[in-house]
């Protein structure tokens, strides 16, 4: 288990790491068709050959324009095979690569082109060539296994708007099924390193977290990363609907303290967040908002809580009176010594929560504003 401390550390470092995730994915596509792409290794940890790496580089530069249609993927896997291929036919690593990256481009066009007429028959030749263990041989072997699972589906009967909306959630549970239930750990490891995590925080305890948990116990190897997946499920269990919330105690602007027992009779809705995260900033007027909403009801509280570190209590109390935000109890939970994040799941901001008068949550994975967050309290508070 991990201590509150450590567990601020993760989050803030993980939180600021996909911001920064974003920014290198959106530059590497801009430049990868001009500058060489840096050699990664192969899930499976072996370097991957020069002719590998050279069937990759002869894919980075493709894309379909408007006037292509799919068959434009099959002339440059069949140029690949021409052209690099042909120097070594048993280098079957190169071999996979051009396969996997046409599967790729097939993955992005029906993606783009949701109304194309899906070529099952080309499609099936591609995946006929491809076993889900091969990906371990490559690198990127979420992105990889992802596009297979979504290809297969195609060629499955589902139409490109299903695969790419309806039947999101059904091809998810499939592919985490299936890639589990092959119980190899380097597979496993590769493709759901920070998945589980990322899927707590930023959709919540979905239908497919729930429905694989007996899969992750069950097929995960031992190590880390299970006993990760396993702390976040525990964690979740503690917050569910009618589990009495954890106590807090924190202070405010003027450094009283306040405990979440002084709330007991009333409906306390909470907005955790943090003056380093753009997201929360961008979301803190709507919750102030509804808050002025329900000003009149004497059994709701709007708390809002930042998990801003202790030497951040001056810029947090400035930001709040600089935006006017200082009317209700705003709350600092001084992250590195308050156990609220551990106890309350905080794995990342902005995240809300809704405690009944009781002291019970009543809603757990609550959407933040504009998302469904209003729509919500509208409805508890109208019971």
């Amino acid at each position: 288990m991990f201590n509150s401390n450590s567990m601020y550390v993760m989050n803030c470092l993980y939180v600021k790491m996909l911001g920064l995730l974003f920014l290198v994915v959106f530059c590497c596509g801009k430049v990868q068709s001009q500058v060489k792409v840096m050699s990664m290794p192969a899930a499976n940890g072996q370097t991957l050959s020069a002719l590998t790496e050279e069937v990759i580089q002869g894919w980075r530069p493709f894309s379909i324009n408007g006037a292509e249609s799919f068959d434009a993927i099959l002339k440059q896997k069949a140029e690949i095979e021409k052209n690099i291929l042909s120097k070594n036919t048993k280098d079957k690593s190169a071999v996979l690569a051009n396969t996997v990256w046409a599967i790729r481009e097939v993955f992005l066009y029906y993606r783009e082109n949701q109304s194309a007429e899906v070529n099952k028959k080309e499609i099936q030749k591609l995946l006929n060539k491809v076993s889900l263990l091969d990906f371990c041989n490559l690198h990127s072997l979420k992105w990889n296994v992802d596009c297979y699972y979504a290809t297969k589906a195609l060629v499955g009967g589902f139409t490109p708007s299903q695969v790419f909306g309806d039947k999101k959630d059904d091809l998810q549970y499939k592919t985490w099924k299936e890639v589990l239930e092959t119980r190899d750990s380097v597979l496993i490891v590769n493709y759901f390193r920070g998945v589980v995590r990322h899927e707590f925080h930023f959709q919540g305890y979905t239908d497919v977290l729930r429905k694989c948990r007996s899969l992750f116990e069950q097929c995960m190897p031992e190590g880390e990363l299970k006993t990760e997946v396993i702390d976040l499920y525990m964690k979740h269990d503690r917050l569910e609907a009618g589990k009495e919330a954890p106590a807090f105690t924190m202070l405010d602007g003027e450094k009283r303290e306040h405990t979440l027992a002084e709330f007991r009779g009333k409906i306390v809705i909470i907005d955790v967040w943090a003056t380093w995260c753009g997201g929360c900033i961008k979301k803190l007027p709507y919750f102030i908002k509804v808050k002025e909403k329900y000003k009149d009801r004497k059994d709701v509280e709007f708390i809002t809580v930042s998990i801003d570190d202790v030497g951040s209590f001056d810029k947090w109390k400035k930001f709040l009176e600089e935006r006017g935000y200082t009317s209700g109890i705003n709350l600092i939970a001084f992250a590195r010594k308050n156990p609220f994040c551990d106890d309350y799941g905080i794995m990342g901001v902005p995240k809300y929560f809704i405690i009944g008068k009781d002291g019970k949550f009543l809603s757990r994975d609550v959407p933040g504003p504009g998302d469904g967050f209003e729509e919500i309290v509208d409805e508890v508070l109208s019971k």
